[in-house]
């Protein structure tokens, strides 16, 4: 099987329910709708990630990543000519959050302490330099 069309709901208090029309692979007919009604449940505190990462001048990544963890309590699912045996632990959620801003300077400036390199100068050349 395979789908064509979805929707999904979200609803007060952590609820969740999609629908997934579904058509065989083989002939492209429509066999049915599959559906699931679900709870979700944070299983902890967010937890709150610094991020920053430079490159020269330039803020490549600054603020935080935000994280929260769900258990989903699967309430109901229904496939078109399957049994669906649901067990406890069979679907987690996470969630994550991003909130990091980056600067694009119209001057960029880098240094690297690592370089290492002999320049020579070209003899009768102004300016000549070879490294």
């Amino acid at each position: 099987m395979t789908s064509v069309v979805g929707t999904a709901e979200f609803g007060a208090e952590g609820s969740f329910s999609a629908d997934v029309d579904l058509v065989s692979a083989e002939t492209g007919e429509p066999v049915g709708t599959a559906t699931v009604d679900a709870l979700l449940t944070a299983a902890g505190a967010p937890v709150v990630e610094e991020v920053r990462g430079r490159s020269g001048n330039s803020w490549a990544e600054k603020g935080t990543v935000t994280t929260t963890d769900y258990r989903v309590e699967v309430r109901s699912v229904t496939v078109p000519g399957y049994d669906v045996l649901v067990g406890e632990d069979d679907c987690t959620s996470q969630e994550l959050a991003f909130d990091v801003r980056t600067t694009n300077p119209a001057g960029a400036v880098y240094g690297d302490s690592g370089l290492d390199s002999e320049i020579c100068q070209l003899e009768g050349i102004e300016f000549g330099e070879v490294s």
